[in-house]
């Protein structure tokens, strides 16, 4: 066999584990005490309905409204007040109170009781269903008596402000979504939002709250800014894929015990979840993006549950915590939950089912013959990259030395085969980079193509 050099370059676990010590969630907190209409509030000539998003039908695809928080409500008071906030979110001072906020109108409900713990979880699902509510602050106001519950919600900037960063918005998304063909699969819409987003956004590290950058966190700072958190690029990703008829959900957790948030996608009929935050290579400023020919990962492109919880926490649901964890006590801080979650185990529409190739046994002649087919789908159209999964039942360390570094050098016996089938226009390159996630058992290789000498 002639002499093969192989440049390797590992998936630094700096870079993962810089996302994971990034807290890019907010954590909502009640501002204490409640404001009466005699303090801040200025609420003359405000629109009657929220700053509504361009509704003219920009790709071809008939668009969704997401309903998974409102349904996972569970009592009609909270069906109640979830509705409410969609009356008067968009109803915004002009105003700024003393705390920096901008007054939303409060709500009143008569002959109602919520509990704290109970306003929380309302303000969840209302989160987790409208993505495009960019300027809803992390703060809330709130006071409940035997016969009756007002709530007070606060937005980062003005009625004026946010109208318009909503036309600033309107064409942004517009110009994202104007060349998304038709006749694209459900799983081929994703992938395409997906890439994207990423394309266009970089992360915004050092930021950990509203205070740091008002913009971070909400589509405004990934279609406008073009610099968001995880929080930024999850609100996107359910904002965009909700245009092209796909239904999805936020998902709270933690990387290394610090706050984050990614997405769960119903593709196909099945959930899976997508963390696009976590597919993007490198966080690097837009100059230096530029440079960088290849900046999607597809690591975390619709996975199973037990892949992401390989480095991901997935938070409690809420009907599994009591008033105090919910809402925090003098001694404990609040803690994050979601919403009651659906189960993903379905490997269907993971990407390296779709795209990639698992690699269980190197003495299978049928699995030799897949992974030399799905090698050659991806090089003759001389695509950037290859993904390998590596089976349960393999020694991930040892699976790398025998594709890679020890005879009989396994991939490089696929991309003789697949060279030949190319032809002599051009082949795939010896010399090869490679990424690894060894906590899910994943290879990316870096194709070069040259002609044949």
């Amino acid at each position: 066999m002639a002499k093969r050099t192989l440049k390797l370059l590992s998936m630094t676990l700096a870079f993962i584990m810089m996302l994971m010590n990034t807290g890019c969630q907010r954590v909502f907190d009640e501002i204490v005490g409640f404001y009466t209409e005699s303090s801040t509030e200025a609420f003359s000539e405000y629109p009657t309905a929220p700053p509504t998003e361009a509704e003219k039908k920009i790709t071809p695809y008939d668009m969704t409204e997401l309903r998974y928080g409102y349904y996972a409500l569970q009592t009609e008071a909270q069906r109640t007040l979830y509705k409410n906030f969609l009356e008067v979110v968009g109803k915004i001072s002009n105003e700024k109170g003393n705390d920096g906020f901008y007054a939303i109108e409060k709500i009143e409900m008569k002959e109602e009781h919520l509990t704290e713990g109970g306003i929380r979880v309302v303000i969840e699902a209302f989160n987790c269903d409208h993505p495009e509510i960019f300027w809803l602050s992390n703060v809330f106001g709130y006071f409940a008596g035997n016969k009756v519950t007002m709530v007070h919600l606060y937005s980062l900037f003005s009625r004026q402000e946010v109208t318009a960063m909503q036309k600033e918005l309107d064409t942004a998304t517009e110009k994202f979504l104007k060349d998304i063909p038709d006749g694209l699969d459900e799983y081929e819409r994703e992938k395409l939002i997906h890439d994207k987003i990423i394309e266009q956004c970089a992360y915004a590290t050092g930021v950990k709250n509203t205070k740091d950058d008002a913009y971070a966190f909400s589509i405004y700072g990934v279609l406008v800014k073009h610099l968001a958190v995880c929080e930024g690029y999850t609100k996107t990703t359910q904002y965009m894929l909700r245009k092209v008829g796909i239904q999805s959900i936020s998902v709270n957790g933690y990387s290394k015990n610090e706050l984050h948030q990614w997405c769960m996608v119903y593709i196909n009929r099945e959930w899976y979840h997508l963390d696009t935050t976590w597919d993007e290579k490198q966080v690097l400023n837009n100059e230096d993006r530029k440079k960088e020919s290849d900046n999607i990962l597809y690591f975390y492109f619709n996975t199973t549950d037990s892949y992401i919880e390989a480095d991901h926490r997935i938070a409690k649901p809420f009907t599994e915590m009591s008033e105090d964890q919910l809402c925090g006590t003098d001694s404990d801080k609040t803690q994050i939950f979601n919403l009651p979650l659906p189960v993903c185990t379905s490997e269907k529409d993971t990407f390296y089912n779709r795209e990639g190739a698992l690699l269980t046994n190197f003495d299978s002649v049928t699995e030799y013959d897949n992974i030399v087919d799905k090698l050659y789908q991806v090089a003759k159209d001389k695509k950037k990259s290859f993904y390998f999964k590596i089976g349960d039942n393999l020694n991930f360390n040892t699976t790398v030395d025998e594709l890679f570094y020890t005879e009989p050098y396994q991939f490089f016996e696929y991309t003789t085969d697949v060279n030949l089938m190319i032809g002599r226009s051009y082949r795939i390159n010896d010399h090869i980079t490679m990424i690894t996630l060894e906590a899910q058992k994943i290879i990316k290789i870096e194709l070069e193509y040259v002609k044949w000498e």
